[in-house]
Formats: structure tokens, sequence, C-alpha cells
């Protein structure tokens, strides 16, 4: 079934939380282009600008309203990485050209800024949520997208929202493609590129001290969907390049993949979960239970068409659900919210960017659940 009309214009990165009544949704990127423009603060402008403004979507009366204005940053440019957690009363945002952060309260539509974390702003982080902590894992230093040679050894951060107040983790080795998983009182990050799969790494946290300790690599070449099932199990969808056995040359494009991971295992063993249905590869995952999680296809330029939604367990097994009449998108705001899956916006992969989306859709497994 379609969602109402959005306020929005068409986006695809939104920052998305669902907050027990409403989606929230707020930021992203519009259409991109390999013409490119720098501004008057020294970024690039490549097709239409990110977008700064929001909404929130209650599904209880299929109704949009556009959520006050956030004091994050204005500036021009087309690609501003922000990441934001649903903290149980507050959508915590950061991120952007400056690392700025914001606190969104949708009982009050007010923001609140939030504390400086010392460090300006970065592209390729990932965000979890502890419970007590924002974490932010990963990402390389630069303003400008087309920047090469980023650093490495970013600092992990740690954010108390009752506090306002950050401090810092260890460094990681890594610094882009990460995942943040939080399984109980561990969060898992998860780092894979298109060549290789270099590491994977677990936090045990506690609120006096944190140390990293190696996990080994998953099984995958590429990293790009994770989640938390609990309480000892996480699913990690990625992708498999493989070469041809006559050839020895790589084969294209890759192969989708499903692997789990128990924190809690001391051996720590990753378990094949096998290929993704179709030869696809999985852009999002949304936790349903303790043993289930919704699988959102993502867009090829080799696959294009219709968007493929599946429910997924624990042990790899796979079941379709029927199409939801959108795009095969990128990037969608995505929330279960315990009787319904919402997606909306998104984008379709084009030879340079995005061309994104600004439609929606909603499904109920009905009593009968998801058989």
């Amino acid at each position: 079934m379609p969602l109402s009309d959005s306020p929005l214009s068409p986006r695809v990165n939104a920052v998305s939380a669902w907050s027990g009544e409403e989606l929230l949704v707020w930021g992203g990127e519009g259409y991109t282009t390999d013409t490119c423009r720098p501004t008057s603060t020294d970024n690039l402008l490549c097709g239409e600008p990110a977008r700064y403004g929001g909404a929130a979507y209650d599904p209880s009366i299929d109704t949009w309203r556009t959520l006050a204005e956030s004091p994050l940053t204005t500036e021009e440019g087309s690609r501003f990485h922000y990441e934001g957690v649903w903290t149980g009363s507050e959508l915590v945002i950061w991120g952007g050209p400056e690392g700025q952060g914001a606190a969104y309260d949708p009982a009050a539509d007010s923001w609140r800024a939030i504390a400086d974390a010392g460090w300006g702003g970065r592209m390729g982080f990932s965000i979890g949520w502890t419970g007590e902590e924002v974490i932010v894992a990963g990402g390389s230093e630069r303003r400008d997208p087309s920047a090469r040679g980023l650093p490495r050894g970013q600092p992990t951060l740690a954010y108390d929202p009752e506090l306002d107040r950050w401090r810092e983790l260890p460094p990681l080795k890594v610094t882009s493609n990460w995942m943040v998983m939080v399984v109980s009182d561990r969060v898992v990050v998860a780092q894979g590129d298109d060549t290789s799969s270099e590491l994977a790494v677990e936090l045990f946290y506690d609120s006096e001290s944190a140390s990293w300790m190696p996990a080994g690599g998953p099984p995958l070449s590429t990293v790009r969907a994770g989640v938390g099932l609990g309480p000892e199990k996480i699913l990690i969808a990625g992708s498999e390049l493989r070469t041809d056995p006559e050839t020895g040359e790589v084969d294209w494009p890759a192969v989708g993949r499903l692997v789990s991971y128990d924190p809690f295992d001391s051996d720590g063993t990753w378990t094949d979960l096998g290929d993704v249905p179709g030869a696809r590869e999985v852009d999002r995952l949304e936790r349903i239970d303790e043993t289930t999680a919704f699988a959102l296809s993502g867009s090829s330029m080799d696959q294009g068409g219709e968007q493929v939604i599946w429910v997924v367990d624990a042990a790899g097994t796979w079941s379709e659900l029927p199409y939801s009449g959108l795009d095969d998108v990128e990037g969608a705001a995505v929330a279960w919210t315990g009787t319904e899956l919402l997606v909306w916006g998104g984008g379709v992969l084009g030879g340079y960017g995005y061309d994104p989306r600004d439609v929606g859709a909603r499904y109920s497994p009905g009593p009968g659940g998801f058989g």
C-alpha cells in the first residue's frame, strides 16, 4: 500500500528513525551528476544541493507533518554525511561538513544543539546506540567528496545525551564502509572494501573503559548492511567477488551474501548463510525480532527494476514479500513499527550517483504473520 504524499523533496541517504509513533526523516542527498563546481565554503556542488529539512509520517492516520527547522549547518554542497539514532526520546544526529550535532524531540517538535565533539566533519562513518551512549565509528576527515588518500586512525567517539558530553574511545585501524551493530552490551563494527575483507572488530563496552578486540574478518568482500538481532546474534549482508576458474579474472557483478556472528562466542566464529536469492545484493537489514529481519534489495546498474523485500531468519531462510510497487533503490528511510514495515525515498543508482525518489509504501503481514 502506498504512503500519502510527503512534503519532502526526493532524497537518498536521509537520516531516519522510528519514534514509536512516527517515521522521522531528515536531510539526505538530491540528484547528483559528474559535473561539479566549487562553492564559497570550499565544498563541491555536483548536481542538486544536500537536503536539510525533515518530516514525520504517522501511519495511524497516513499523514505527514513538517519538522521544525534544525540548528544544523545549511552549507551549500551535494554530499554531507549525517547519521542518526533514536535514543528512546530523541533523534540524535551528528555529522556534516563541520562535525555538528543536534537532537530532535518529536513530542515537542523542537531541536537542541548538542555539545561539540571536538572533531571536524567526516565521511564514511557509522553510528550506533548502546542504550546509554551514541557511538560514532570510522570515517575520514574530508569536505571534498572527490578527495583521495584519506587519513586513517580517526578516534571512535561516544556521546552521552543525558550529560550532553562526548568522550573518545580508541581509534580503529581502517576508516570507511563501517557498519555498527549493538547486541546487549557489545558493539560490533564490521568493515569490508571492494577487494578484500580487511577487518571486523568488537568493542567490549562498559561505562568505565573500552577496548577493541579482533573478531576476524567476515567472509565478504564488501559490507553493505548489518543488524543486531539479539541476544547473541548479528546478521551482516554484503557481497563476494568471485574469480572465473578458467580465466582467473574477477566476475562482475559481485554476489550478494549473508553471514551471522555471535559476539559472545570466544572463538569469534562467522557463519556463512549463503547467497542472497536471485543473485541480488542487500542494501538494508531492519530488525523484526530476535530471530528475523527484513532485507531490502539494493539498486544496481546490472539489475535495476523492482525492489525486492524479504524476511530472513538467523538460519539464512528467505521468504519474499509481495511486490511493494517501489523501484529498486538504495538509501531509503525504513522502519518496522511492530505491525507494519514503512519504506520511503531512496535513490536508483546511476552512472555517477543516485536519482532520488519521494514515494513510499507500507506492508502489514496480517494476523497470519509472514508465512
